[in-house]
């Protein structure tokens, strides 16, 4: 993107309107979204008890039909982990000029399968009573907000299209958002303006107003890291998003070092996922793995146990009264 044109953009977002044909759009206030929201769970009491398909029913019409694969979600997540990898991948080799354009093209794939499987499942949103509601919630916003000259436009069904198709248009992607998150003019400016270089209460931006502002903290975090890496991988979104799954993973892995078990008997470890679960197992010595499996028995047989019931804990009673006596 040229600097005139990330300019544009720029004075854009920092105005409190945008212009569509003949038309201005004011950006909503807190006030504005709070009633839209208020609105929205009304039509959807409204209309709770007609015929219409919910979300979940939409996608289970999509399965039965099969225009939607019925694994469709665990296929997503398995992507989004292949996707992680892909990147971290790229990050770590990205001196190698073979390699990074294969794992461009992985990304590259891996992408488009995602977006094509939400694409999918999302196909008859706009015929359940969750994308009614959000339809009427979006018109509420606009008769509050559109104006042309000085008269505000209550009655839309002759613009609705054309402003509809003036937003979608405009609308800023997340790599623009990130791309002008990092480059000037708006470094500068949110360098000497942070933490609010607009000119209203934060309860009153913008998604895109307010996705600026975190992914420019995001680069701050970047630049001021010990380990930050060099501009290259900062201009290349699928490049930094591996260095952070990387710097991600070494603090994990420093984290479980840090617990230190083999000081204790026992040590009580949270586990957020199944990942987490095997690392901890790991971290397990031959003879706590041996402990753990006879336990296992012991509960498997019982049902129930006390301490006393488990044959390591019998040992070290045994092995402690013997040294006592010594």
């Amino acid at each position: 993107m040229e600097y005139a044109e990330r300019t544009r953009i720029i004075n854009r977002l920092l105005l409190d309107r945008q212009k569509i044909g003949r038309y201005t759009l004011l950006n909503p206030t807190a006030k504005h979204k709070y009633l839209a929201d208020e609105y929205y769970l009304q039509i959807l009491d409204e209309v709770k008890y007609q015929n219409w398909l919910n979300e979940e029913e939409s996608i289970a019409v999509l399965i039965s039909t099969g225009i939607l694969p019925r694994n469709y979600k665990q296929e997503i997540e398995s992507l989004e982990k292949s996707l992680e990898n892909y990147k971290m991948d790229l990050f770590q080799n990205r001196t190698n000029p073979g390699f990074v354009r294969k794992q461009r093209e992985l990304i590259r794939a891996a992408n488009n399968r995602i977006a094509h499987l939400n694409s999918l499942a999302g196909s008859l949103f706009s015929y359940t009573i969750e994308g009614f509601a959000l339809s009427l919630r979006s018109q509420f916003l606009l008769a509050k907000t559109l104006y042309l000259g000085k008269k505000r436009v209550r009655e839309l069904s002759g613009v609705l299209d054309e402003i509809m198709a003036g937003i979608l248009e405009k609308r800023l992607t997340i790599p623009i958002l990130k791309e002008l998150a990092r480059t000037e003019p708006w470094r500068g400016l949110w360098a000497c303006s942070k933490p609010n270089p607009f000119s209203h209460c934060p309860t009153d931006f913008t998604d895109e107003q307010t996705t600026l502002i975190q992914l420019s903290m995001m680069y701050d975090n970047v630049y001021q890291s010990p380990d930050c890496p060099e501009d290259m991988v900062i201009n290349d979104d699928d490049m930094l998003d591996g260095w952070f799954l990387v710097q991600k993973k070494k603090r994990e892995e420093k984290d479980f070092k840090d617990i230190a078990p083999a000081k204790h008997n026992e040590v009580f470890i949270p586990a957020q996922t199944a990942a987490d679960v095997a690392k901890i197992q790991g971290m397990n010595s031959i003879e706590s793995k041996i402990a753990i499996k006879q336990r296992e028995s012991v509960l498997n047989k019982k049902g129930q146990a006390t301490d006393l019931d488990f044959p390591d804990v019998q040992n070290r009673l045994l092995q402690e009264q013997a040294n006592g006596q010594k």
